[in-house]
């Protein structure tokens, strides 16, 4: 019986450790864009280091387990964070800084990647904290991996100074980096995080009359982007919309290639005295993929799609996925 009970427990341990490979990023994070002369660097492999990077810093609440990987060589650092919760006990990961000044600094970036199968966090987010304690800033802004269908990919979040300078954080003395995860989504704990660098988009972020200016006066909207998208700034789409993932059975389509649809669709249905709009259906090159193109959609105009009679009482989301053109063609 010991013989088995060991072997057992061989092979539990075995497992465990394919899991933890298995859930590791695939591919490397986005090489970063910037100028090394822009950057103050926090953790990457692309830049010289501006300051400490201390994520053995214990902890303020809870306790995770950060660890530095090299999945894709010794060359290319990969930070991993496990045991991120959230609720009555919060696991939170705590980087130390030292002191960093980031005060002529647009905006700050890092790559975050969190694995699929509930593995991974559903919801991310972080904070800033100067003067050790004395002032704590979140980003304002919460990733959901899980309702944005990226799970398994890197996500480029940039974030400007701006949202942490206005809520009174000293963007002259930045001690700790703190890594949060959200109630939303994946149940999972476990994240992945490259490239956290500070850097100026050629705005304006210096200091005036020797006042931290901190973020630049239009540096103001933080950017999502996940890596393999297309930087599609055409007309018409380039590539196709995501791959549903919801089980047919568990569907009520009105317009998809992906389902059989459940309704009706009638883009030309006319339009109740509002400034008309001109919606078509067009089918992406090189694809027999339909999508809906909707054109003049002006401020006060309004497009009209009848669905006949829809019964969506036993339903519990609506999904769509949309595409705005860049170069002022798409609205805002």
């Amino acid at each position: 019986m010991k013989k088995i009970k060991a072997c057992g427990l061989f092979l539990a341990l075995m497992l465990c450790g394919w899991q933890s490979v298995a859930a590791q990023p695939t591919t490397p994070a986005p090489t970063p864009p910037h100028a090394a002369s822009e950057v103050k660097s926090l953790f990457s492999d692309a830049y010289t280091p501006f300051s400490k990077f201390e994520y053995t810093y214990a902890d303020w609440t809870g306790s995770t387990t950060k660890t530095i990987i090299t999945p894709f060589g010794d060359s290319d650092e990969v930070l991993n964070i496990e045991g991120l919760t959230t609720g009555s006990t919060q696991n939170n990961a705590q980087i130390s800084l030292g002191t960093c000044y980031l005060a002529d600094k647009n905006y700050i970036h890092m790559d975050v990647y969190s694995p699929g199968n509930d593995v991974g966090i559903g919801e991310f987010s972080y904070y800033l904290v100067s003067g050790w304690g004395a002032k704590t800033a979140c980003c304002n802004n919460w990733y959901n991996f899980t309702s944005t269908e990226t799970h398994d990919q890197w996500v480029s979040i940039d974030v400007p100074m701006s949202e942490f300078k206005n809520q009174g954080l000293d963007l002259t003395n930045i001690n700790i980096l703190r890594i949060v995860r959200g109630k939303q989504g994946s149940t999972g704990n476990v994240v992945y995080v490259d490239n956290i660098y500070a850097y100026n988009d050629g705005e304006s972020g210096g200091e005036t009359g020797g006042e931290a200016t901190g973020g630049g006066s239009t540096a103001s909207e933080p950017t999502f982007s996940a890596a393999g998208n297309a930087d599609l700034t055409t007309d018409v789409p380039l590539v196709s919309a995501p791959t549903p993932q919801r089980n047919a059975s568990d569907v009520k389509s009105f317009f998809s290639d992906y389902y059989t649809s459940a309704y009706k669709f009638d883009e030309g249905q006319s339009y109740y005295g509002d400034l008309k709009t001109e919606k078509s259906i067009i089918t992406i090159n090189g694809t027999d993929d339909q999508i809906l193109k909707i054109d003049n959609l002006a401020n006060g105009a309004k497009a009209n799609v009848s669905l006949g009679s829809a019964n969506l009482a036993d339903m519990d989301m609506l999904h769509m996925d949309i595409f705005s053109p860049g170069n002022e063609q798409g609205i805002g």
